[in-house]
């Protein structure tokens, strides 16, 4: 493959995502065949997590600027806004579990491999990609409330599924723990959290445009 310059980091980005992601799930897997449980239902459990869904993005981000950049569905994960929002929701769960969630688990070989690409290296590279070589916007700041829209329905999908099934991926959602009361207040407040990152990732984008102008 002919290696064009500015195409390494998204490759590497993109290498990272999608081996961190379906390694996790892998290691996932083999805990649970040995534990006698239903592969189903981890997979979906997974599939939960804001951390695997906000990678995903990240992952599908560097695959549409680099190996899929022709294909017909690369154009969206391409889009300035789409990937200024990514930003923001990689920073967000690599903040959110080195601060909040980082105590409570010691993985260790792979799976520490794995989960330090998933929680640390992406974000890392995602934000370098984008501060480096994404196209920037003059975005205008109501869109920090727009891209609000990824981690409410995040929210509303785990309390549902929690209901039906007693299940919530994190502590701070778990409503039988907390009550309704006290998870839509957190919930109010990672969003508040959202909503100011956002916001100076577009203040942060439009200086980054006019520099480059």
């Amino acid at each position: 493959m002919n290696l064009k310059p500015g195409k390494f980091l998204p490759l590497l980005g993109f290498a990272c995502g999608a081996f961190s992601v379906v390694c996790q799930w892998i290691i996932l897997l083999n805990k649970a065949a040995a534990a006698g449980n239903s592969l189903l239902t981890e997979t979906v459990r997974y599939y939960s997590y804001m951390t695997v869904w906000t990678n995903i993005m990240v992952t599908l981000c560097f695959g549409a600027v680099t190996i899929f950049a022709s294909s017909s569905w690369s154009e969206f994960f391409r889009n300035k806004s789409v990937q200024a929002a990514t930003v923001v929701y990689i920073v967000v769960v690599g903040l959110a579990y080195h601060f909040l969630l980082s105590g409570m688990f010691h993985p260790k070989g792979m799976e520490w491999f794995a989960d330090f690409l998933l929680h640390y290296i992406n974000p890392i590279l995602f934000t370098l990609y984008w501060i480096w070589q994404a196209e920037k916007d003059s975005f205008n700041y109501g869109q920090s409330v727009q891209w609000l829209i990824f981690p409410a329905a995040y929210f509303v999908y785990s309390i549902t599924r929690g209901f039906f099934t007693s299940w919530y991926p994190y502590y701070f959602v778990d409503v039988n723990t907390l009550g309704y009361g006290q998870v839509l207040l957190v919930s109010a407040v990672l969003m508040g959290g959202y909503a100011l990152l956002g916001t100076l990732v577009i203040y942060g984008a439009r200086i980054l445009k006019a520099e480059k102008a």
